[in-house]
């Protein structure tokens, strides 16, 4: 994560090297709380200045799962305690960061790196590992809030952010906006499957078999109905393999922003 995030531009990461010992949990760092903590006073320090972009990284949800005392024993399972305690250091922050000068002229962004296995998984791909929550929040929102349908990615939420900043840039990345296009699917892998979605389809094609289904998984149908639509699942095939292929290309070509705008 250090090598990856300062070839990115961070200037600044603060890591379990800066914590106090007795902080660190387990081997994925700080309960949340103490990283909000901790990082609302960094950006309330001297060393930082408006406007700036601050990242936190939180891992109490994630296993190994470390459980305030406070939160146990609430008739609740592992997992719905750590998720409480998370919502509440996440209140926290917030209601914290309104207190400070820089908070109405800031756009918070909430999002995740990977969903979760709940629930029985119908298909060779999980659909719940797959989904994460994107919020976009900010004092400044006159019409909020609104829910968008239309499916995204993690790719998308560059060129979002600075579609609401307003920021003039380059997008040398496969993301585009949330707010003024619509994909017609979003595309993943697992393993050795590729998986494209829309609103009611999900497309499963796996490269070494040659194996391919189509399922309504708003319905949780098991049903492959690929044989009834297979002008669609085509189209599906062809969008998700185009944009891995060429991902895998520039990769492995070394090429860089501007060549990719060429």
């Amino acid at each position: 994560m250090n090598l990856f995030l300062r070839n990115n531009g961070f200037d600044n990461i603060h890591s379990q090297y800066n914590y106090p010992s007795d902080k660190i949990v387990n081997s994925f760092g700080v309960p949340d709380r103490y990283l909000f903590e901790y990082g609302l006073n960094m950006l309330n320090s001297s060393k930082v200045r408006a406007p700036f972009l601050a990242t936190f990284l939180t891992v109490s949800n994630h296993p190994p799962l470390v459980i305030p005392e406070e939160y146990k024993n609430k008739n609740l399972t592992d997992y719905e305690a750590i998720l409480t305690y998370t919502d509440d250091c996440i209140r926290y922050f917030m209601e914290s960061a309104s207190k400070e000068d820089w908070y109405e002229n800031t756009l918070f962004v909430l999002t995740g790196d990977h969903g979760n296995l709940m629930g029985e998984q119908p298909y060779a791909m999980s659909l719940s590992y797959n989904q994460i929550p994107l919020i976009f929040y900010s004092p400044q929102f006159e019409d909020a809030p609104q829910t968008f349908e239309q499916p995204g990615l993690q790719i998308d939420v560059y060129p979002s952010i600075m579609e609401l900043l307003g920021y003039s840039y380059i997008n040398n990345t496969f993301g585009e906006s949330l707010f003024s296009h619509t994909r017609p699917y979003t595309y993943f892998v697992s393993d050795t499957y590729m998986g494209c979605v829309n609103e009611e389809l999900f497309y499963m094609f796996n490269p070494l078999s040659r194996e391919e289904s189509l399922y309504r998984y708003k319905e949780k149908s098991t049903e492959n109905i690929l044989p009834l639509h297979p002008e669609i699942a085509e189209d599906m095939k062809t969008y998700g393999t185009s944009m891995l292929r060429a991902a895998d290309y520039i990769v492995k070509s070394g090429l860089s922003g501007p060549d990719i705008i060429k």
